[in-house]
Formats: C-alpha cells, structure tokens, sequence
C-alpha cells in the first residue's frame, strides 16, 4: 500500500513544484532564445513555445490560487489544482520539445491537446468565481490552437 502523505506535506510538495516550475519557465524560454542550434526550431515554432510558457505561468497562478483556497478548508478546487499540474508538466515538456525541434514533437503536441481540453474543462467550471481559473483556461485554448497548428 502507498503511504499516505500528511495534508500539509503534500501542499509543501505542490507549492514546492509549481515555484520550481515557475522558476524554469524564464529558463526555458532564454535557452529557446539563444540556442543557436536550435533557432530555426524557436523560429519555426516560437509561437508553440510561446503559448506553452504562457500555459506553464497562468498554471502555476491557478494552482497557487487553489493552494490557498485549500488552505482555508474550500476544497472545491481540489481537482481544478490536479489538472493545472498535470497542464504545468505537459507543457513544459511541450516547449522543450519545441525548442528541440524534436521528431516527437506532432506525436506529443497530439497528446498535450487533450491535457489543455481536460485543464480547460475543469478551469471553466470556476472562471466567473476565480480570475485564476479563467486565465488559465483561456491560456489552454491559445495552447490547444498552437498544438493543432503543429499537427496539422
């Protein structure tokens, strides 16, 4: 059986990652800029990498709004927070792919439309109550629309 975490180490671990991923945007993003083996990629898909940036920082905002409402005892957000981590790490991914000009790209940028459709779906349950959740949903489509580019 897996052990079970107390609640405030797993908000300490959730906290911890997404400022950790906060932090590797700007990263990922100079690394994509000053590649010179890379900078046709960043050229070709600058767009991609750009929206995917935007998804990781609108992401992290709205799991950072969901901590703090678990923190009160509102655990409504609980899977809104779920599927903003799961976005986070997907289009980190995404944007080094990207930046790579990684054979995997199509196949992966395919499997991060569905992430950004089920983040989105669960943000727009709570996009006229949260700012956050709105941000973060829109970010999703400008994402989703970018991958689809790729892919087609």
């Amino acid at each position: 059986m897996a052990k079970q975490f107390p609640l405030q180490d797993r908000r300490a671990f959730l906290v911890t990652s997404g400022l950790a991923a906060l932090t590797a945007a700007p990263a990922l993003a100079a690394a994509a800029e000053e590649s010179g083996e890379h900078h046709d990629a960043h050229e070709k898909y600058g767009d991609l990498i750009r929206e995917a940036l935007h998804c990781i920082e609108t992401g992290n905002a709205c799991a950072a709004h969901c901590i703090d409402d678990l923190r009160s005892g509102n655990t409504e957000l609980v899977e809104c927070l779920v599927q903003v981590q799961e976005l986070v790490i997907a289009c980190e991914a995404l944007a080094k792919l990207a930046a790579h000009d990684s054979e995997h790209l199509k196949t992966y940028a395919a499997a991060t439309i569905e992430v950004c459709d089920t983040c989105e779906a669960e943000c727009r349950k709570f996009e006229k109550k949260h700012e956050a959740c709105k941000d973060c949903a829109d970010a999703c489509v400008a994402c989703r629309k970018e991958c689809e580019r790729i892919i087609a």
